[in-house]
């Protein structure tokens, strides 16, 4: 898992300054779950052993719950490494916009004079659309194409929470 460079406000304070969860050995198992590093072939991994072969026989059905067993923990750490990832995405894409925000506000009350307090959300989305298209745009594909796919990093977890389930109820 990446480190981050934290900046802003409270960047001075030490990591043990910062309020974090308690517990007997609770940051450990963050730790463990978080080390996880999202690759693309683990995912098409996942997606291929999706479809099972040969399920008649009892040692290829008790081989393939072991398996689906731990590909279903697999694929939820996947989805919620991706969630984390996804809502720090979601931040940081508010901050890289504030700027343009601001330069939205600071044209709106230009163009037509008028105070903060008369702008509304939707004048500032408009007016951002005009200004700054491309950025406003590339922002807008890549949020929606990292929550689509966390979501099918969701689904796929629950495919194979459902897998793992029916062949125990096979066996």
């Amino acid at each position: 898992m990446a480190v981050r460079t934290v900046r802003g406000a409270g960047a001075g304070k030490k990591a043990d300054d910062v309020p974090q969860p308690r517990g007997l050995g609770f940051n450990k198992v963050v730790e463990s779950v978080f080390a996880v590093e999202v690759r693309v072939e683990d995912y098409l991994r996942l997606e291929k052993e999706l479809s099972l072969s040969d399920a008649t026989r009892p040692e290829v059905i008790r081989a393939a719950m072991n398996r689906a067993q731990q590909n279903a923990s697999e694929a939820h750490r996947l989805y919620i490494v991706a969630k984390v990832e996804f809502e720090l995405y979601e931040t940081e894409c508010l901050r890289y916009m504030a700027h343009f925000r601001e330069e939205a506000i600071r044209a709106l009350k230009a163009d037509e004079g008028r105070a903060k307090k008369d702008i509304t959300e939707k004048d500032v989305s408009s007016k951002l659309s005009v200004l700054f298209k491309d950025q406003v745009l590339l922002e807008q594909e890549r949020r929606e194409k990292s929550s689509k796919t966390v979501a099918h990093l969701y689904r796929l977890a629950e495919l194979w929470k459902d897998r793992a389930y029916m062949l125990g109820a096979m066996k």
